[in-house]
């Protein structure tokens, strides 16, 4: 039965499609498809002989200079259906003035791109439709580098004071900061008066009959926490979270969560490391509770971390290491306190005997005596002209000195070279998914990029080029939306698809 020739042949100009079908166009209706590569049509040739898929070739009736810069074509063989064909122009040859031959590959992409359904599959890596800070976790291939100290606060705790803890020789125990305690404690600024004020405890303190034994201890302490409560102070420290990398705003939200961004906070002595999408809150709170008895320490626990709306104190870090202070006495008086008593009963018992050895006539009795009121006033001599000696450590440390000892919030990340590549990377290729769903084409408003294995594909569609589509998606392929160029990575891609 001999058939008329009816097929449509249309031939294209700048089409941004390879054979290598890394990209091809996302099109949610025949509709879409049909406007945007009826738009690229440079010739239509009508009424042509039926047109072989397998063949791969067509002859067409025009001169070959015309179709060298034609790079896409479709075909439809309108007396057998309206289904439309879409290939990549491989070769032209010239066959003569008027005639050249057309060499095409099939783009299976296109020709079956509203006749194929994705069913669910493992996903390696993907754009996703939403990116919220905290949102994607997964590690990524790629190494972050040395990490980067972007910005630095501190909390303040760096002013001190003086702390004496005195034993008097009567008990008064009581509940300080939570603690029981049987001494005394005198908190004073680190200032002029404050050590006028210690210097007079000491003095106090060197009345009792214990003398220097009843100074337990002297050291230095925050001033923050010096409030001597019944409990221990809290106070709270409210950072704010980055939203660039050192100046730099990326389009991929994964660069502001770890490890590309993310908290240290560090005592000088102790560090720790936080996740800033780990914090339920809009912004990290951090809990800092100090005791300046004994051994004074702050602890520094995060809030809402891990745990919502509760301080984990399982993730907290601790600065202490203040220094334990020298004070000086006077070794006489010290001695007096200690042995004063004792010493005049001695010297009373002295001259008893000798008194007593002149009313009997023993002058040996007598001269015990001469010789015990002696000793006990020639020790006394000597004690009192011994020089001032100095009891307790002499402390070196040097932060607390130059009032750099503090807790220090520092805000962490890859450089910014780093980021900006990273960025562009995540731009290109998602972010790590792994699970098993149905992968995303249309996620992102401008391209989408997916990344399978063993991709499930299933339609209306001869099963070779179902294969070669799945093959597409194990090796990853990026989908553009129409009126956009593959490869244009340099325009802002944040923003939700059509599906």
């Amino acid at each position: 039965m001999y058939i008329q020739p009816n097929s449509t042949i249309e031939v294209m100009r700048g089409v941004p499609l390879t054979t290598s079908n890394t990209d091809t166009f996302f099109f949610a209706t025949e509709g879409m498809q049909d406007a945007y590569f009826s738009g690229k049509v440079a010739y239509t040739f009508t009424a042509q002989s039926y047109q072989r898929v397998d063949r791969q070739t067509c002859r067409l009736e025009r001169n070959a200079e015309d179709l060298y810069n034609c790079n896409y074509m479709r075909f439809k063989n309108n007396a057998f259906g309206n289904k439309w064909f879409y290939a990549f122009i491989i070769g032209v040859e010239y066959v003569n003035n008027s005639v050249s031959e057309v060499t095409y590959q099939l783009d299976p992409l296109q020709t079956w791109a509203l006749d194929y359904q994705l069913g669910k599959c493992f996903v390696e890596r993907e754009h996703s439709a939403s990116d919220q800070i905290g949102e994607h976790l997964l590690p990524e291939p790629v190494d972050p580098g040395e990490p980067y100290c972007q910005a630095m606060t501190s909390a303040g705790f760096n002013e001190m004071s003086i702390v004496l803890v005195v034993a008097f020789d009567e008990q008064h125990g009581e509940i300080r900061e939570g603690v029981y305690t049987g001494c005394a404690m005198y908190v004073e600024p680190a200032t002029a008066a404050g050590i006028t004020a210690i210097d007079g405890y000491i003095n106090q303190a060197m009345q009792q009959p214990s003398g220097a034994d009843s100074i337990v201890a002297i050291y230095m302490a925050p001033t923050a926490f010096a409030t001597q409560q019944n409990t221990p102070t809290t106070l709270p420290v409210t950072l704010t979270r980055p939203q660039t990398i050192a100046g730099f705003e990326p389009n991929n939200k994964k660069l502001l969560t770890y490890p590309y961004t993310f908290l240290t906070v560090d005592t000088l002595n102790d560090s720790h490391v936080y996740r800033y999408e780990y914090f339920g809150g809009e912004v990290p709170v951090f809990e800092c509770t100090g005791t300046v008895m004994s051994n004074p320490s702050v602890v520094i626990a995060p809030v809402d971390y891990e745990l919502n709306q509760y301080t984990n104190y399982t993730q907290q870090i601790v600065m202490g290491g203040y220094p334990q202070c020298s004070f000086n006495i006077d070794t006489y008086k010290q001695w007096l306190a200690a042995n004063g008593v004792y010493n005049k009963l001695s010297v009373i018992s002295s001259a008893g005997a000798m008194v007593a050895g002149a009313a009997s006539g023993n002058i040996l009795g007598m001269g015990a005596g001469v010789v015990g009121i002696t000793s006990a006033v020639s020790h006394d001599r000597v004690e009192s002209q011994r020089a001032n000696t100095s009891r307790g450590s002499v402390s070196t440390n040097v932060n607390v000195a130059n009032r750099t000892k503090d807790v220090y919030f520092k805000v962490m990340g890859v450089k910014p070279e780093k980021a900006r590549a990273l960025d562009d990377f995540f731009s290109r290729y998602g972010y790590t998914c792994e699970r098993v769903k149905v992968p995303n084409r249309a996620a992102r408003k401008r391209w989408t990029y997916t990344k399978t294995k063993d991709c499930v594909v299933k339609g209306n569609v001869p099963a070779d080029d179902l294969a070669k589509i799945a093959a597409y998606f194990d090796r990853g392929i990026t989908f553009w939306m129409p009126g956009y160029t593959p490869g244009d990575y340099v325009m802002d891609d944040n923003g939700p698809g059509v599906g």
